[in-house]
């Protein structure tokens, strides 16, 4: 409104936009803002600038064919004088750690034979939850790599939070962790009254929460302080009561719900649900470790994340970032990871044909950052929320014709059944832990032969690597 009336005399008025890629109306852009232009200002000249200087044919028909799924907006068809290139790669993994596998032994495929320089290759996802399998793959295999637009995810804050918690929980002597976590929430305990706490510790030769523990410090505190005080120590000594009674998944959902940290975290209405997600995701983290490793102590736990933690942040390593951050990037390699549904297109976008269509564009957006080569990768089971759970493919995917594609997934992914001496679907199984289940699937997973389990006790799903699975058979 106010550029009509800057212009209504001369009329001297020149916008460059493209509606598709229009993916911030949370932040208050309209797309219609451009699609409407003709309409707003009479006599205007529409010039299409269809051909692209970045990718090559392959990726624009593939982005073409899926932006047209959206009913607002410009007919155009990008092509490009770069030839047809390579087909899209399609890759459908069984769980989040094989994607992860996927991409990191597929760019260093890409960096051994075709040279890209590390810089030049990308990561894109919808939440920034979903960095932490990736960083684990890249770490792993000792692939640099850099966080675009935010912090590795060892060094998020709740991360950092939670593990702080589970420290104070083996261990009275961990100063450092006690003093980050005794006021999440606050407890009146402030600077000068923990420095009193520390010193007193300190002259009676004690560890820091034993002293705090003591029914009588030597500190003098308030009745709110007091109070403060022996709720925390309640809730380390029932969550240290709990810790051989709770698998390490369990015993993390626990600490969340016993400190009450998500009420702490809803203080910041605009980083909740993020942060959520990013704690959602270390309790999958917690689930999968399980699985791989026959001793999963909670010490063993926390010390490979100290490890992963202290991996100091490259600038010449392949990039992750969220789609929305890689608006206005390019690079000759990307892998667009997650694409199932209720991750992109997101949850939120469930009821609403202009948030799906957002997500679209979102999309649209994240393939059309790619040069050379693109990758769309997914998984057919993920810890989402917190919760193992069977993923189905996004919409996106097959809004994608497949004279553009070419599947990566290897046909050992899609197996079934399992090898002889293991359990069939729909045979009945016995865990000592969770009760009766029945197999919904086996296949050969990254670690051998893997079961998809339904427990009908606790109404759950959870994915068991066979040599570790602790299986029996049971009568129904």
């Amino acid at each position: 409104q106010l550029i009509q009336i800057l212009v209504e005399k001369h009329q001297n008025l020149f916008a460059v936009g493209d509606p598709d890629q229009s993916i911030y109306s949370w932040r208050g852009a309209r797309y219609q803002n451009i699609l409407n232009f003709e309409q707003d200002f009479q006599g205007a000249k529409v010039v299409t600038l269809d051909q692209n200087y970045r990718s090559t044919n392959f990726i624009l028909q593939a982005a073409n064919a899926l932006i047209e799924h959206n009913h607002r907006h410009y007919e155009k068809k990008l092509w490009s004088g770069l030839g047809d290139g390579a087909k899209v790669g399609l890759y459908i993994g069984q769980n989040e750690k094989e994607e992860a596998h996927f991409v990191a032994s597929r760019i260093a495929k890409h960096v051994a034979e075709n040279h890209i320089p590390l810089p030049e290759i990308a990561i894109f996802y919808r939440t920034n939850a979903q960095s932490r399998a990736f960083e684990d793959s890249l770490l792993s295999r000792r692939i640099p790599y850099e966080i675009i637009g935010g912090v590795s995810f060892y060094q998020r804050r709740e991360i950092k939070d939670l593990l702080a918690f589970l420290r104070v929980v083996i261990s009275d002597t961990d100063q450092i962790s006690f003093l980050r976590t005794i006021n999440l929430p606050k407890r009146g305990l402030g600077a000068s009254t923990l420095d009193k706490v520390s010193q007193g510790a300190l002259e009676r030769g004690i560890p820091i929460f034993t002293y705090c523990a003591d029914a009588t410090p030597g500190v003098k505190l308030s009745a709110k302080q007091q109070e403060g005080l022996r709720e925390y120590v309640y809730l380390i000594h029932s969550l240290r009561a709990k810790r051989g009674q709770l698998a390490l998944h369990e015993l993390l959902s626990e600490t969340i719900t016993a400190s009450r940290y998500l009420n702490y975290l809803q203080e910041d209405p605009e980083t909740f649900q993020d942060r959520k997600e990013n704690l959602d995701e270390l309790i999958g983290k917690a689930a999968e470790w399980e699985q791989e490793n026959e001793d999963p102590s909670l010490n063993r736990f926390l010390e490979e994340l100290t490890l992963r933690s202290a991996v100091e942040k490259e600038t010449s390593g392949i990039k992750l970032m969220t789609l929305h951050n890689s608006k206005g990037l390019e690079f000759q390699l990307a892998f667009l990871v997650g694409m199932e549904e209720d991750i992109l297109p997101h949850a939120n976008s469930r009821d609403s044909d202009t948030a799906l269509e957002e997500e679209r564009r979102l999309c649209y957006v994240g393939m059309t950052r790619a040069k050379r080569q693109l990758y769309l990768c997914a998984t057919t089971f993920r810890y989402l929320w917190g919760i193992a759970r069977p993923m189905r493919p996004s919409r996106f995917l097959k809004e994608i014709p497949p004279q553009f594609l070419q599947s990566q997934t290897p046909s050992s992914s899609n197996v079934e059944s399992a090898s002889e001496e293991g359990f069939e679907p729909g045979e009945a199984v016995w865990h000592t832990e969770f009760g009766s289940g029945t197999i919904e699937r086996a296949y050969q997973g990254s670690f051998g032969l893997t079961y998809d389990v339904y427990f009908h006790d606790s109404d759950t799903k959870r994915t068991l690597v066979a040599k570790y699975a602790k299986l029996r058979p049971h009568a129904s």
